[in-house]
């Protein structure tokens, strides 16, 4: 990406090369050093792969990431949003470089790409003073009630409703819909299925979305054993187990 060395480094960051999260530039206007402050550790997260796991299992409540899983992004804005992505695809390299700008170019690489989705991911997201927008949109770049605007560069079309329920994670009620259709992404798409799901925390509702690629043939109508996919109550109840986000 071209870079301007008249601008400053928080408002080309804000314009896509972090993760496509356009929610920068209106929050750190009036933030000044303080916001720079805190964006410079943000991106020293993302840039480290240690750093960013102990983060994201912060964030998560987790004592380990899922087996097979890596985290492919963790960001936080404060008093706004927490965003973790999880997937099973090939784990991020470190973004190098010697000055700050360097490693926020290299970040271009953790952007959410179709051919980096992997066959499993999950997406946590914590919006505060959300409203009762669905995920999908959020995630597609719908503005949440509280003015906050997550894009990730993804689309969502679903072709099947497949179920909703209730579970208990870890002592909270989780309300969970299942679906079927294709995730689109920078780069492509893939068909699967998800789970959307909704942790009812005792100060505030939590976000996630577990994702599982499947390849039917193309002609044929989608006909497999739904069990041990994010469509299966006890495939997600066991997967969500294992993070504590209502701690």
């Amino acid at each position: 990406m071209a870079r301007n060395s008249g601008t400053p480094a928080w408002i080309w960051i804000g314009c896509g090369c972090l993760l496509a999260v356009l929610l920068l530039v209106g929050v750190l206007g009036g933030l000044g050093f303080a916001g720079f402050s805190w964006l410079r550790g943000a991106v020293d997260d993302m840039a480290d792969p240690a750093a960013r796991e102990a983060k994201a299992l912060e964030v998560l409540g987790a004592e380990a990431l899922p087996e097979g899983y890596g985290v492919q992004a963790v960001f936080g804005l404060p008093w706004v949003m927490e965003l973790v992505v999880l997937s099973d695809s090939e784990a991020r390299p470190e973004a190098v470089g010697e000055s700050f700008e360097e490693r926020v170019e290299s970040l271009e690489n953790l952007m959410v790409r179709a051919d980096r989705l992997g066959d499993y991911l999950f997406i946590y997201l914590k919006v505060r003073g959300r409203g009762d927008e669905s995920l999908e949109s959020i995630l597609s770049g719908e503005r949440t009630a509280s003015g906050a605007n997550v894009d990730l560069a993804l689309d969502f079309r679903v072709t099947e409703e497949l179920g909703a329920g209730d579970l208990d994670i870890a002592g909270h009620p989780v309300r969970y819909e299942t679906r079927r259709g294709y995730l689109q992404a920078t780069g492509g798409g893939e068909e699967g299925i998800w789970a959307a799901v909704r942790f009812e925390c005792p100060d505030e509702v939590h976000d996630g979305l577990w994702f599982r690629r499947i390849d039917p043939p193309a002609e044929a109508p989608l006909e497999m054993d739904l069990r041990g996919t994010p469509a299966d109550p006890a495939a997600l109840t066991e997967f969500l187990s294992q993070f504590d986000v209502c701690r």
